[in-house]
C-alpha cells in the first residue's frame, strides 16, 4: 500500500509540474484520493486451488509456530497449512491466513500457513508447475473440506487477514540459542504476512536480514555484545512498516510489542466452494496427465462397437471435438466422479446428442448419487441435428440430493447408429473460484474507476 501511495503522488506531482498548475491542483487531489483508496480497499479473490492431506512430525513446521510461545493468530495451528514451494516466497507465506473450502464444506474454514511442501519429493503436487496453488492440509483443515480418504480435491480459497483479537498485538519469538551477542527472531501473531526484517542496534543503522528455512532471522552483535535496547523493523504485504523496540534479549521467550498491522477494509463474501460446469466441452475435465483429483470425471462403458472416442472431429457441436460411440445388445456409456455433487451446489445438466441416422426411442439417459441411488430414466429420440437435452434436478431427479454419474444407454439390442455426444454441463452458481494464475490479485471496482479517471485526464 505505501509502495502505491508514493506512485500517487509521483503522479500528482508531475501533474503539478505542467503548465496550468492551479488549474490541475483539483484534478491531482482527486487523483491521489482515488490512489490511497484503491491501494485501502482490497477486493480479496476466491481462487480455484488444490488439496492434500500429510500428519505433521517433528515441533510444529517449517514456520517454527510450534517453538514459539504464546502464539495466537486466532487460527488453531491444528488448521495448518504446508504451502508449496512456489508461495512460500522466503516464508513470506508464515502466518497468512487463508478461507478455504471443498466439495464437502458446510461453510468456509479459516486456515493458517505454518509449514512448507518443498518442491523436492513433491514435484507431483507441490512442484507448482501447472499454474494451481497447492496445499497440504494438517487432517483438522483436511476434514472439513472432504473425506480424507478422497486424498487429492480441488477447493476454493482466498488470502485474509488474520483474526488476531483487538488486544493482540505482533510477537516476537528469541529462538533456542538466543545471547547478549547473537539472536534470532520468529515474528508471530502478525495479521499479514511480512516481506521484510530489519533489525538495528542501538545507535545503529537497520539492516535487512532474510529469514531461513525455520523462519527466524540470526543476527550477531557487530562488536561482542548487541547494543540495547535493538529495533525490528518489519513491512506486512499491505506495505505498512511497523518498528518495535527489544530491550532484552532472552533465549525461548516472546517478546510482546504494543503494535499490529492495521486492518484493510476488504469485501465480506465468503468464499464457497462451487463445482466446475463443465463436464465434457473439447474434452473431459479431468485435470491434468498423471494427476487423478477426486472431483475429476472419469468414464466407463461396455458393449461398445469399437472403443469410445472422446476426440471424434466429426461434426462436433461446438469447438473441434465430440464424444463419438456405438453401442451393441443394451450397452452405454458412464460419465462419473469420485466425489458426489449435492444439489445445493447444482440445480441441473445440460449436453447435446445426435445420430449418424435417426432412431426411435434408441438411448436412455439418467444419473446417479451415493450408493447408487438412481433417478427416473429419460429416453431419447436420436435425430441426425443437434438436440440439447436438460435434466432439472428438481423435476428429473426429486428422489435424490446429489450426483456423482451420468449414464446413457442403448434402449436396442442390436447396434445403435454412431451417437454424438457434446457440450455436457452442469447448471452451477454464477459466482465460484476463478482459474486467475496463483500469484494473481484483483482490485474492487475502485481500480476500475482510477482507470478511467486517468483516460479521461490524460
Amino acid at each position: 500500500m505505501v509502495l502505491q501511495v508514493q506512485t500517487c503522488l509521483r503522479a500528482c506531482k508531475r501533474r503539478q509540474l505542467t503548465k496550468k498548475i492551479a488549474d490541475k491542483m483539483n484534478t491531482a487531489t482527486i487523483l491521489f484520493i482515488l490512489c490511497v483508496l484503491s491501494a485501502l480497499v482490497t477486493s480479496q479473490t476466491c481462487m480455484k486451488g488444490r488439496a492434500t492431506t500429510y500428519t505433521q512430525t517433528g515441533s510444529g513446521g517449517a514456520c517454527n509456530f510450534g517453538n514459539a510461545k504464546n502464539v495466537n493468530f486466532g487460527v488453531s495451528l491444528n488448521m495448518g497449512i504446508a504451502i508449496q514451494e512456489a508461495n512460500w516466497i522466503g516464508a513470506t507465506a508464515c502466518g497468512e491466513c487463508y478461507e478455504l473450502s471443498g466439495p464437502s464444506s458446510s461453510k468456509p474454514i479459516q486456515t493458517i500457513v505454518q509449514d512448507l511442501c518443498p518442491k523436492q519429493g513433491n514435484e507431483q503436487w507441490c512442484g507448482g508447475a501447472d499454474n494451481i496453488v497447492h496445499m497440504d492440509l494438517l487432517p483438522d483443515a483436511f476434514s472439513p473440506l472432504a473425506a480424507t480418504s478422497l486424498g487429492v480435491i480441488y477447493t476454493a480459497y482466498k488470502k485474509i487477514p488474520c483474526p488476531v483479537s483487538s488486544t493482540t498485538n505482533i510477537g516476537l519469538y528469541m529462538v533456542v540459542g538466543s545471547n547478549p551477542s547473537w539472536v534470532g527472531i520468529t515474528p508471530i501473531n502478525h495479521r499479514y504476512g511480512i516481506t521484510k526484517m530489519e533489525f538495528a542496534e542501538n545507535g545503529g543503522s537497520f539492516q535487512t536480514i532474510a529469514r531461513n528455512s525455520n523462519n527466524f532471522i540470526a543476527y550477531q552483535g557487530a562488536s561482542g555484545n548487541i547494543k540495547l535496547p535493538a529495533q525490528v523493523r518489519l513491512t506486512a504485504t499491505t506495505g505498512e512498516v511497523v518498528t518495535i523496540p527489544l530491550a532484552t534479549i532472552s533465549a525461548s521467550t516472546t517478546f510482546t510489542s504494543s503494535v499490529q498491522f492495521a486492518l484493510n477494509p476488504t469485501t465480506t463474501t465468503s468464499c464457497d466452494y462451487v463445482p466446475d460446469s463443465t463436464i465434457y466441452s473439447d474434452a473431459l475435465n479431468s485435470g491434468l496427465a498423471g494427476k487423478t483429483v477426486a472431483q475429476d470425471w472419469r468414464t466407463n462403458s461396455w458393449s461398445t462397437v469399437g472403443s469410445v472416442n472422446f476426440d471424434s472431429t466429426t461434426n462436433p457441436r461446438s469447438g473441434s471435438k465430440t464424444i463419438q460411440a456405438q453401442f451393441s445388445n443394451y450397452g452405454g456409456l458412464q460419465i462419473f466422479t469420485s466425489v458426489s455433487i449435492p444439489f445445493t451446489k447444482t440445480t441441473g445438466l445440460s449436453f447435446w446428442i445426435r445420430g449418424d441416422s435417426a432412431s426411435t426411442n434408441a438411448v436412455d439417459f439418467n444419473i446417479e448419487g451415493d450408493n447408487s441411488v438412481a433417478s427416473p430414466k429419460l429416453t431419447i429420440s436420436l435425430t441426425t441435428s443437434w438436440q440439447q437435452y436438460s435434466f432439472t434436478f428438481a423435476t428429473n431427479a426429486t428422489n435424490m440430493n446429489n450426483i456423482k454419474l451420468l449414464k446413457w444407454q442403448s434402449r436396442l439390442g442390436g447396434n445403435t447408429p454412431n451417437i454424438y455426444i457434446d457440450d455436457v454441463s452442469l447448471v452451477v452458481p454464477a459466482v465460484g473460484p476463478s482459474t486467475i494464475p496463483p500469484n494473481s490479485a484483483s482490485r474492487t471496482g475502485l481500480s476500475l474507476l482510477l482507470f478511467v479517471v486517468l483516460i479521461l485526464l490524460y
